[in-house]
């Protein structure tokens, strides 16, 4: 389980997260929703580690990581941007994490293989279409079995049809490994496709918790009401996801 504990974060002259409590439960998928400067990235950093400086505790299965460096977390992370090592190929960048923990890259074959690239695992990014890339990098977060994965808007760099072949491969990834997922999107009707719970984020507060079918049927408040509701050519996707 991954559990937020009052997390406060402040700049300067913004309060970026204000008493941030949220239990997420193992194997359990969670989208964070908001409008810009909500606070959504700030709150994966602040769980990634890359961001240490707030009020709160993050724990893990009980245990508190604030004090855990970024890079011993065994927190995946997923970028929009890919963020694969360019001298490396395919295999190469898979492997990295088991590497690093001195296990055995047989794992990174087979995941390889389990997202249709295994012809391509001596190809180097610049050689790979951007969604073979992004699938490179799930599969990179994921090898190693990580407790939590993290993503932030990683399927916003890329069309229509990819992103939606992506979410696919994202959902069936998901129920493979049953790994803890915390997804950063601005795309409603993908996080209503791809979640179990929704996080409605306003200016760092939570405004609602819950699924999504209830957050469509029943929203918390205006401004839940008002932000789902502003997509309004997302609507009817909306309806028929949530039947």
């Amino acid at each position: 389980m991954l559990e937020l504990k009052n997390i406060t974060k402040q700049y300067k002259s913004k309060t970026a997260l204000n008493a941030v409590d949220l239990q997420i439960q193992s194997g359990e998928f969670v989208s964070i929703l908001g409008p810009s400067g909500s606070g959504k990235s700030t709150l994966l950093n602040c769980i990634s580690g890359f961001d240490n400086d707030f009020v709160g505790d993050i724990l893990v299965d009980n245990n508190s990581i604030k004090k855990v460096p970024s890079n011993k977390r065994n927190i995946g992370m997923v970028f929009q941007h890919y963020a694969l090592f360019p001298y490396m190929t395919a295999l190469e960048n898979i492997a990295y994490p088991l590497k690093m923990r001195k296990q055995s890259i047989d794992q990174a074959k087979e995941i390889l293989d389990k997202v249709g690239l295994a012809d391509y695992s001596n190809k180097y990014p610049h050689q790979l279409s951007g969604g073979q890339q992004q699938r490179i990098a799930l599969a990179r977060a994921m090898v190693y079995n990580p407790k939590v994965v993290l993503m932030d808007e990683p399927l916003g760099a890329l069309d229509l049809k990819l992103r939606n072949e992506l979410q696919v491969f994202i959902k069936d990834m998901h129920k493979e490994y049953c790994t803890t997922t915390v997804y950063v999107t601005h795309d409603l009707v993908e996080a209503f496709s791809l979640s179990d719970r929704i996080v409605v984020l306003n200016n760092g507060v939570i405004e609602q918790v819950d699924t999504p079918k209830n957050i469509y049927k029943t929203p918390a408040n205006e401004f839940v009401k008002d932000f789902i509701t502003s997509g309004l050519q997302h609507i009817q996707t909306l309806s028929r996801v949530i039947q």
